[in-house]
């Protein structure tokens, strides 16, 4: 809502799977009275996302990640929710110049042809800005954690965080 309110020239579309959320999201920008930002029930991955060049996401797979602990005997290995895979992989057939925030991490891999342009501290975590610059992808990604660090794509296709 802030970003919508402070670039009225721009649109916003937030797509959210929890109805609950997306009537809490209207009734606030009615509130507000903010025109450019929409909201609706559904799922990103399986929208087009060719009409869009900027994406924000609040680490959206920490539920999932939860969910998916390792409940063997050993130490819980957190994985990937299979979205979280999906996603990159929409992240890579953005177009360039295409702007990715993140707030408290995304949760999953982020392309290598994204590079990190600023990032500050805010509430209670790391507000990032990525652009993809490139459209040339290498054999590594970023995870945007805690912190922000590189590992190979293969380490990644085998189930490990």
């Amino acid at each position: 809502m802030l970003a919508a309110s402070a670039c009225p020239t721009l649109t916003f579309i937030g797509i959210e799977r929890r109805a609950e959320l997306v009537f809490a999201a209207q009734e606030l920008a009615a509130e507000l009275q903010v025109v450019n930002a929409h909201f609706e029930v559904g799922d990103a991955l399986l929208r087009s996302w060719a009409e869009f060049d900027g994406f924000y996401f609040f680490n959206p797979f920490a539920e999932d990640a939860l969910r998916l602990r390792d409940a063997g005997g050993g130490k819980a290995q957190p994985r990937f929710a299979p979205q979280a895979l999906q996603l990159a992989l929409r992240l890579r057939e953005a177009r360039l110049g295409s702007v990715l925030i993140t707030y408290h991490g995304l949760g999953g891999p982020i392309p290598s042809s994204y590079q990190l342009k600023g990032e500050e501290s805010t509430g209670t975590g790391r507000l990032r800005t990525w652009i993809k610059t490139t459209d040339k992808e290498q054999a590594w990604c970023h995870l945007d954690e805690g912190g922000v660090s590189r590992v190979a794509w293969s380490w990644l296709e085998q189930g490990r965080p």
